[in-house]
């Protein structure tokens, strides 16, 4: 088992992993999937219909070689190349289709359209998923937020008219950095759930600036470096 993109003081049995959904292979979903694969986790499979383009190659784990090829496809060789895991992939947007079993589903999309499309399909009674994150990028900013969603109800309210979000073309410094933090978060996250079966509902915001890395803790509006 390769540890290497194991969030540090975090230990990792691989027999407690279980099956992970992530929509959307961009600058968070790509590295999610990286880092997992990395920590060992086998039973991961990634949904996105994008092709590379350049300035994905500063702000994901693409390399310049995979400009015009399907973000699924060159993850999945990247992976495969880098650490011996193969992934499964579905090359196409995710349209909403209810999923056949349980399973965490990290979605990295940039519009909140594609969320709500998200959360109708894991907020199922028929199927009880056991975690649900949902990642939002913005040029030096982030939010993540971590619920079980067959137990939460608050989720729904942060969807209905909120603002797109959208990843910046490498214009920002901090873009890399932002995406890199909150996909290290959500890493940490999927293993303290394997370790404690079960995460609260929580709201957190990470900020990158020029000199130094903060995450918000949004709810008690606490500000810690990191």
């Amino acid at each position: 088992m390769n540890n290497r993109c194991l969030p540090k003081g975090l230990p990792f049995n691989s027999k407690n992993a279980r099956k992970i959904i992530i929509i959307g292979a961009g600058a968070v979903g790509s590295r999610v999937a990286y880092m997992l694969a990395g920590m060992g986790v086998t039973g991961i499979t990634v949904y996105d219909g994008d092709i590379v383009e350049k300035h994905d190659v500063c702000t994901n784990t693409y390399q310049s070689n995979d400009v015009g090829k399907l973000k699924t496809e060159a993850l999945e060789v990247r992976i495969l190349n880098d650490l011996k895991i193969k992934i499964q992939i579905v090359s196409e947007y995710f349209s909403g289709q209810v999923f056949s079993e349980a399973a965490m589903v990290i979605a990295c999309v940039d519009t909140m359209s594609a969320r709500q499309r998200i959360w109708n399909s894991v907020n199922v009674k028929t199927v009880l998923h056991s975690l649900y994150v949902d990642v939002r990028s913005s040029g030096n900013k982030a939010e993540v937020y971590t619920m079980m969603p067959c137990i939460e109800s608050r989720y729904a309210s942060s969807l209905p008219n909120a603002e797109n979000a959208s990843l910046s073309l490498c214009e920002s410094s901090g873009d890399e950095f932002a995406s890199g933090l909150a996909a290290t978060f959500v890493s940490s996250v999927v293993l303290t759930f394997w370790q404690i079966g079960r995460v609260p509902y929580y709201k957190t915001d990470f900020v990158v600036t020029p000199a130094q890395v903060h995450a918000c803790d949004c709810e008690n509006r606490q500000v810690s470096k990191v």
